[in-house]
């Protein structure tokens, strides 16, 4: 606002005067007759309250003008405060200290809110470091010459399929920004993250390799067999030196060729490889001594496959094995199961197994020695009885906290004894084999046995009049534990029903309750065996 708007309105305001009519609630002789009866009034009277009704409408258009009036220098007034307000944060923008900051600063406070966020190609404006260069050209020159803004590198592939340009045109745009944001990066060691159709890109690969020697993380998530996942496995040794981390997976798909890629990386500490292959040989020639996570659920490893491994890997805190028979190939170091005793992995503290058959023999990883174990899973594509003998090897620590055993049939007795001997449990899947008995159910609604449980994934049976009541049990367990003081609330539920379809189970008790009970903000899933 002008400085002379501004002054014809403290004018203007200064000479407005407002006159208040007498507004006595006093009522008069002919509100207190009017109120009184519905009869007609005599005609004196009739004429006396036409005359106050005129001068009323009078006052009241008076008054509906000065409100006007005084509403209109109100609107004024707002107005000239918001300008005000404007232009105060421009003079404090002026003097602020943020003018004073030096850029080698400012460069530290880019870096420093920004160190776990990714570059998105194609870009998003509004994450960052995008809008940092669209604040001022300070800070765009800024934030383009901070190669730490740029290193860590989300590449979503286009969709090969996407009608929105031709091919050409589209990967043409793709490759560009690729390129450009890995030159923003300059120098810096890259995590580079790739998502997405693994057609959209088949040249990536080649945006890639001049860096290779930069990369410490790779993270690829595409469907199929990638070629960028085949020249990467197939690349000579030595050409990732600064590789510390590894996830490739993709759709279900076998890769046969060789993977020669880490034999020469001295960095290496994490290897998560989600494709089928035929061969385990090249397992063997990664840095195992310094590794601390492997998950290879697709790579084929026989029982003393899996112990040679353990034992060569001291530093390892989580894996996950696929335990196949003895069609799998077994290197000459591996020792048999005759030659080992026990195996000590002392910082282990997630064990994941899938038994591909229901006759492998795995004693020997029952002598496993884990001190550190909080989570375990073993699955089997077939169901299998427990064999007791894991109790020692996952109850040792006493300090499990997730028990998966999918696919197995664990007796009444030694289950509950499983339950009993994990007191720090949070998330226990039981949907294979029997259910939870109702002295089982008690002793968890009342905090005997797994008290922390927060996430449960159990089996109900619906074949038999016996189990008529299993649901009821269960939920009643649910209520009590949420009622209670000392125990954990379970809040995500996966009920598996065994022995009817869905449209066989609308009458069946609980049902309707279950329903009620995920209305009333319970997460209770339902699903079928």
């Amino acid at each position: 606002m002008s400085e002379g708007h501004a002054s014809r309105s403290r004018s203007s305001l200064s000479q407005t005067a407002i006159s208040a009519p007498n507004c006595s609630t006093a009522l008069d002789d002919i509100a207190i007759t009017a109120a009184s009866h519905n009869n007609i009034l005599p005609e004196t009277v009739q004429t006396r309250a036409r005359l106050l009704l005129s001068k009323a409408s009078d006052s009241l258009l008076s008054l509906d003008q000065q409100i006007a009036e005084v509403q209109t220098k109100l609107n004024d007034l707002l107005l000239w405060r918001c300008d005000t307000v404007t232009e105060m944060d421009i003079y404090r923008s002026a003097v602020a200290p943020l003018r004073k900051l030096l850029n080698e600063l400012i460069f530290h406070i880019f870096v420093h809110c920004c160190i776990s966020a990714s570059v998105t190609t194609p870009y998003v404006l509004q994450e960052q470091p995008w809008i940092l260069g669209r604040v001022c050209s300070k800070w765009r020159k800024i934030s383009l010459n901070t190669p730490e803004l740029w290193s860590r590198i989300n590449v979503v592939v286009p969709d090969h399929d996407t009608k929105l340009a031709t091919p050409v045109v589209r990967y043409s745009t793709f490759s560009a920004m690729v390129t450009e944001v890995i030159r923003r990066s300059g120098h810096e060691p890259l995590s580079l993250s790739i998502v997405g159709d693994s057609r959209g890109a088949s040249n990536l690969f080649e945006l890639i390799f001049p860096h290779l020697d930069r990369i410490e993380e790779l993270l690829v998530y595409v469907g199929g067999c990638h070629e960028l996942v085949k020249n990467f496995l197939a690349l000579p040794p030595g050409l990732i030196p600064h590789l510390r981390r590894v996830d490739i997976a993709g759709a279900v798909q076998q890769y046969s060729g060789q993977i020669t890629v880490f034999q020469d990386a001295p960095k290496l500490q994490g290897v998560a490889y989600c494709l089928f292959t035929t061969t385990s040989a090249w397992i063997f020639e990664l840095p195992l001594s310094r590794l601390t996570r492997l998950v290879i659920p697709g790579v084929p490893m026989q029982p003393n496959q899996v112990l040679c491994i353990l034992s060569l890997t001291p530093h390892l805190v989580e894996c996950y094995f696929a335990v196949r028979g003895a069609t799998a190939e077994v290197p000459c170091t591996v020792p048999s199961f005759g030659d080992v005793t026990t195996t000590l992995v002392h910082n282990l503290q997630s064990l994941y197994l899938t038994l591909y058959a229901p006759d492998i023999d795995v004693s020997g990883l029952q002598r496993l020695v884990l001190p550190q174990l909080r989570h375990f899973m073993l699955q089997a594509g077939l169901e299998r009885e427990w064999d007791a003998g894991w109790g020692p090897a996952i109850l040792r620590s006493g300090l499990l906290e997730m028990l998966s055993l999918k696919d197995a049939i664990v007796s009444l007795e030694q289950l509950e004894s499983l339950l009993h001997a994990t007191p720090h449990l949070v998330e226990l899947d039981i949907s294979s084999g029997r259910m939870l008995t109702s002295t089982m159910l008690l002793k968890m609604a009342n905090g005997t046995l797994v008290p922390k449980l927060s996430t449960l994934k159990c089996l109900i049976c619906m074949t038999g009049l016996d189990d008529l009541g299993a649901l009821e049990l269960h939920l009643d367990m649910l209520e009590h534990r949420k009622r209670a003081t000392n125990t954990a609330h379970i809040g995500h539920l996966w009920f598996v029903f065994l022995g009817r379809e869905e449209a066989d189970i609308s009458m069946f008790p609980g049902l309707a309750r279950m329903t009620k009970m995920n209305e009333e903000g319970w997460n209770i899933v339902r699903m079928w065996h």
